[in-house]
């Protein structure tokens, strides 16, 4: 029998606090994040709420993928052509 093993280095799980508080790590988020994120929005995402904790923001700069655009523009497209239905 042979057994084969490879072991990755794995970072321990707070090892960004470790960092120089000048080098953030950017973290990328889409759109259902960046909703989530709505501090109107509804308790219901823990997970995504907590990236806007306050002692993450020396550790980690938040960025937007390209779909939180085409998102946006779509929600606008969609409302404008709900108020011109109106009529």
């Amino acid at each position: 029998m042979t057994i084969w093993r490879y072991e990755l280095n794995r970072l321990p799980l707070l090892a960004a606090m470790d960092k120089p508080r000048d080098d953030v790590m950017p973290v990328a988020i889409d759109a259902n994040v960046f909703y989530d994120l709505d501090p109107q929005g509804s308790d219901a995402h823990e997970e995504s709420k907590a990236l806007a904790a306050d002692w993450l923001g020396g550790f980690i700069e938040l960025c937007l993928t390209e779909e939180i655009y085409t998102r946006s523009t779509d929600a606008k497209t969609r409302s404008i052509e709900h108020d011109s239905g109106r009529g």
